[in-house]
């Protein structure tokens, strides 16, 4: 299974909890140094519980972006 094809998997299931992924625009987060700390950490702490390969991403929830989305 590609990227593409995952992401598609993700966004089917966000909608699944009522995110309406259509209306919504989403944007890579740029976290400040101590907050990917945290979230190094927390990929470090999930990979020994999990003993799988766990990456986290942050995205930031734009309404404005998403208003503008609806709109064209």
């Amino acid at each position: 299974m590609n990227k593409r094809h995952r992401a598609q998997g993700k966004i089917r299931k966000n909608a699944k909890r009522g995110i309406d992924v259509n209306s919504t625009a989403f944007f890579v987060a740029h976290l400040r140094e101590g907050a990917l700390q945290q979230v190094k950490d927390l990929e470090k702490r999930l990979r020994e519980e999990t003993g799988e390969e766990i990456v986290l991403v942050a995205y930031k929830h734009d309404i404005t972006a998403a208003g503008k989305e609806d709109k064209e």
